[in-house]
């Protein structure tokens, strides 16, 4: 049996890399899957699901800006 390791746990404050605005997201839910993992992130009453690579736990100011 593999054993996984996650990036993010449940209830995690993360922010997406790519977010403009780098607006606060919660982890409200993980997707174990053959094929990767999923998480469920929850702002404003909507829930999106993404991979790890696109989430950070840490706020880019930078791109908050504009100048990344």
């Amino acid at each position: 049996m593999k054993e996984i390791v996650l990036a993010f746990y449940i209830g995690q404050i993360v922010y997406l890399k790519t977010d403009l605005e780098q607006e606060k997201y919660f982890v409200t839910g993980i997707e174990i899957r053959q094929t990767g993992v999923k998480y469920f992130i929850s702002s404003k009453g909507y829930e999106s699901a993404v991979y790890d690579f696109e989430l950070t736990k840490d706020q880019n100011v930078l791109v908050k800006l504009g100048i990344d």
